[in-house]
């Protein structure tokens, strides 16, 4: 999914997609590794506002 999504946003600029995809992983890994998120919210079933209502609903139960 985010391959998709790097492909999607650097399509016309192949060397930051290339960049982009190497790193990916490598990110992804770090990220996992850190625990940095505080509350996950599934963005990907769900209008925009439906999912926005859920991040909020997450912060103020905090």
């Amino acid at each position: 999914m985010v391959r998709r999504r790097l492909r999607a946003r650097h399509a016309l600029d192949p060397k930051a997609l290339d960049r982009h995809l190497e790193r990916s992983g490598e990110s992804q890994s770090i990220l996992d590794g850190a625990g940095v998120e505080d509350y996950a919210v599934d963005g990907t079933h769900g209008t925009p506002e439906e999912v926005a209502a859920l991040v909020l609903k997450g912060w103020q139960t905090d």
